[in-house]
């Protein structure tokens, strides 16, 4: 997507996310790829390591993910995939270099050296190019190497004002699912944000298809900033998931232990007839998690008034606020139901004038 067309973002993922409300599409079942195979995220303690879920890692930036931290507070940005224009960038203040963290969408990037997976038939936008090369000069291969992409240099979020830069090295994570990846593409479109390769996407176990893809919302962002933190040679994952769980172990210690105590808001998302797996219900705050096979979810928060939004586009209206109130070490059961959309057909005849 080196300096991708606005109509990449408006007119396909727009029209696509308005469409999709009518025809619902099939997921792809996750398939690790040779380059894409996802990593679990390790603490080391002293001479060993032991794993950290996602769940504990937001447990552990969460109490910085408010209005103070954010570096874009007067310019949010908008999803790659549609939707509303409220995503802020977070830095956490302990980190060092800094680290950036956002959720977005994730819109499916396809662009640059052409595979069976990327090409012009599989994309109708789709680009040879990347706006960062292979080091023998070629553009990088979305369908093997998991990159994420950031909007181009703008008055909504200039990356080059935190020390970011391409190759820079970033851990994206969906629902329990993660993956180390670079900074590979830019988005032409100065306020968008939330894409991520077609390998990316695969790995994290979402619909990769460039053209009818990726998810509205729900996927998170860690930048680690800092010339130290640029992957080279740009295409080798390997050497990113290395440099990835030394970062990760490092920002970590610098977070230390949340001192505030958490209770737990659990509950099935429903409709009229049965439960719904697969829905991402947020927190006022930003924290969100994703139902299970059997409708099943459960958030960890700090004590404190939340309002709660399940969504699962395009299927599904989007709830009316639900409000919780959450006491530590205590667990409060809270269902909630969503509506479906209509379902229609689109008729039509295309023709050449």
């Amino acid at each position: 997507m080196n300096k991708r067309k606005l109509i990449r973002n408006w007119h396909r993922k727009e029209i696509i996310y308005i469409a999709m409300s009518i025809l619902m599409t099939s997921i792809l079942n996750s398939v690790a790829l040779d380059y894409g195979t996802v990593i679990p995220l390790s603490v080391a303690a002293t001479s060993t390591s032991t794993n950290i879920t996602t769940e504990e890692f937001f447990a552990k930036i969460q109490p910085y993910l408010i209005p103070e931290n954010r570096v874009n507070p007067n310019t949010p940005l908008c999803k790659s995939f549609g939707g509303p224009c409220d995503i802020y960038v977070y830095r956490l203040p302990n980190s060092n270099p800094s680290v950036l963290v956002f959720q977005s969408s994730g819109a499916v990037d396809c662009d640059g050296q052409r595979t069976n997976e990327c090409n012009e038939i599989t994309d109708d936008q789709y680009q040879s190019q990347t706006s960062f090369k292979q080091s023998n000069g070629q553009p990088l291969i979305a369908s093997v190497l998991p990159y994420y992409v950031l909007p181009d240099h703008g008055n909504y979020f200039n990356y080059a004002n935190f020390n970011i830069q391409g190759g820079q090295l970033g851990l994206i994570m969906y629902g329990r699912e993660m993956n180390y990846g670079v900074f590979g593409d830019e988005n032409a479109d100065t306020h968008k944000s939330g894409e991520v390769s077609y390998a990316m996407a695969k790995s994290l176990g979402f619909n990769p298809d460039p053209a009818n893809g990726g998810v509205p919302f729900g996927v998170w962002f860690i930048i680690f900033t800092g010339s130290g933190n640029v992957v080279s040679p740009i295409e080798d994952h390997p050497r990113a998931v290395t440099m990835g769980s030394a970062a990760m172990n490092i920002l970590l210690n610098q977070l230390g232990t949340p001192t505030s105590p958490r209770g737990y808001v659990n509950g099935t998302v429903r409709d009229s007839l049965g439960i719904i797996s697969e829905v991402t219900v947020t927190s006022s705050t930003g924290v969100s998690t994703i139902t299970d096979a059997n409708g099943f979810y459960s958030l960890s928060l700090m004590n404190g008034t939340y309002q709660l939004n399940a969504s699962k586009e395009p299927v599904y209206y989007l709830n009316g606020s639900v409000s919780v109130t959450v006491t530590a070490f205590n667990t409060i059961t809270n269902d909630i139901i969503l509506n479906k959309k209509p379902v229609g057909a689109i008729r039509g005849i295309v023709s050449n004038i």
